[in-house]
């Protein structure tokens, strides 16, 4: 079912599409690609869009709702403002454990007033990282004045905190999310959580709200300590505004000390933050992660697209070209067509060159691409890259 159709007059989101759907009988092994795309592109692709409300309506007739799928389906109808993520997500926060937390960070993007009820009754769950997220959700929708939440984070455990940040507060952050009833709860969670990259994510999201505190914090702890946790938390005062880049040059350790996903994944989303911004002492640890340009992985795919945008390194679009035309290399041709556009290439013209691909990421690249950036739009974005090259449902 997923094949059927002729994959050059297809679209790219509508193969994605029937291929999202037949995800539902059985489980893929790209679920989780399929989940971040529907998240990603629902909102702007009609076909996505009503294979999220198919995986929606199975959620709610099986009321399993623990699967990726059905997280990013919900998220992009959400996002899409479709009237039917209302009433599917009402059923979903009446079933045992209120949906998940991937279910009751959805509601937060959903502006019907059909779910405050629901919230309401979700946020007095007796387990308390529900109950928390379903107020969160609740003051995103300007429906909570944050007072239950400065109660409910002393209960937060780490493995939930882990979840909460995950599922809930990095996408409030990446979208630009301002919510000042937050404030008071996250300053309750950063005193318990010992993982700075974890930490920053809520400081992020307090200083944006006009909480100086976090930025302070950082300031003070980036002259207390070991040298390597001086300069984390240096980095983590530069990220809030509140210090110059620090002079000393980081290293790959510190930099994925200072992502939000666990230490042992070793992400490198800071690094691509540093080089974003055009500190030098980002220009060495994107070039050993190019090493000969071989580009092996996604990260390496990132790091010769900074080299190029940011750090006059022209020529390493050569081999992001390569890798657009190697079909021996499908997990990495779609981020590589995209890093190619945001250095002036033609979004149609490359969009129609992977329309053939039978990998998720790469078609949800596509049919990214053949929508056509907006005026001003980056294309290759963290939250970008974590929903359709790693799978991320949120």
């Amino acid at each position: 079912m997923a094949e059927r159709g002729d994959p050059q007059t297809e679209a790219p989101g509508v193969r994605l599409a029937k291929i999202a759907s037949a995800a539902l009988g059985r489980r893929s092994a790209h679920e989780g690609l399929l989940a971040g795309a529907l998240r990603e592109l629902a909102p702007r692709e009609p076909a996505l869009r009503e294979a999220a409300a198919a995986v929606m309506a199975a959620g709610v007739r099986r009321r399993a709702v623990d699967r990726a799928l059905f997280v990013g389906a919900a998220g992009g109808l959400a996002a899409a403002g479709d009237p039917r993520a209302a009433a599917a997500l009402a059923a979903l926060l009446a079933g045992a454990g209120c949906g998940g937390v991937g279910v009751l960070a959805a509601a937060a993007w959903c502006r019907d007033s059909l779910l405050a009820e629901p919230l309401a009754r979700a946020a007095t769950d007796r387990q308390p990282s529900c109950a928390f997220a379903a107020e969160v959700a609740r003051c995103v929708r300007g429906e909570a004045d944050g007072r239950r939440l400065a109660e409910l984070a002393p209960k937060i455990k780490e493995a939930h905190r882990l979840e909460l940040c995950a599922q809930v507060f990095v996408p409030l952050r990446d979208a630009g999310g301002v919510v000042p009833s937050l404030v008071e709860a996250l300053a309750v969670l950063r005193d318990t959580e010992r993982h700075i990259g974890r930490w920053l994510v809520l400081a992020e999201l307090a200083s944006r709200a006009g909480d100086a505190a976090p930025g302070r914090e950082a300031a003070a702890r980036s002259h207390e300590g070991a040298d390597s946790a001086r300069t984390a938390w240096a980095y983590a005062a530069w990220a809030l505004g509140a210090a110059p880049a620090p002079p000393v040059r980081p290293t790959l350790e510190l930099m994925a000390r200072l992502s939000d996903r666990p230490s042992s994944e070793r992400d490198l989303s800071f690094l691509f933050r540093v080089a974003g911004a055009g500190l030098a002492g980002a220009q060495g640890m994107l070039g050993t992660l190019v090493g000969r340009a071989a580009l092996a992985d996604a990260a390496a795919v990132r790091a010769a697209f900074e080299l190029a945008r940011g750090f006059g390194r022209s020529e390493l679009a050569r081999p992001l070209e390569a890798i657009v035309a190697d079909g021996k290399r499908e997990p990495l041709r779609g981020c590589a067509a995209a890093a190619l556009v945001e250095l002036g290439a033609s979004p149609a013209e490359l969009a129609q060159r992977l329309a053939r691909s039978r990998h998720p990421a790469t078609l949800a690249w596509a049919a990214l691409l053949s929508l056509g950036p907006r005026a001003g739009e980056r294309v290759v974005t963290e939250q970008r890259f974590r929903r359709l090259q790693l799978g991320s449902p949120a």
